[in-house]
């Protein structure tokens, strides 16, 4: 646990991220990019890319743990893009097959 400083000032008590793995650190003019890979299977092509600017010395770099949910009713929205639900019976056997809805989930920790 370590002080996570919160833009009004204050800090609160928080556990961070740690890696002794070489990290991919870019500058450019302006600003600086860490990428964090994540960990998905073999999947290597997928990052978290977090923008950093370039005048300021940031010494000890850390990162708080967190964790990200995303969840949403995704019917309209497959609706929307063309997909109708009678397309769905061919994936799977049986008869009188019928989606009401459908659900997305996402998480990140």
């Amino acid at each position: 646990m370590d002080n996570f400083y919160l833009p009004n000032g204050r800090s609160v008590k928080a556990p961070f991220m740690s890696c002794w793995n070489a990290q991919f650190v870019s500058a450019f003019e302006g600003f600086k990019v860490l990428k964090l890979p994540y960990e998905q299977g073999r999947d290597y092509e997928r990052h978290f890319s977090i923008y950093l600017p370039k005048h300021k010395d940031h010494g000890r770099f850390l990162i708080p743990k967190f964790k990200i949910y995303v969840g949403f009713d995704a019917l309209e929205v497959l609706k929307h893009l063309g997909l109708r639900l009678k397309d769905l019976t061919e994936m799977v056997e049986g008869e009188d097959t019928e989606a009401t809805e459908m659900l997305h989930k996402s998480y990140i920790y």
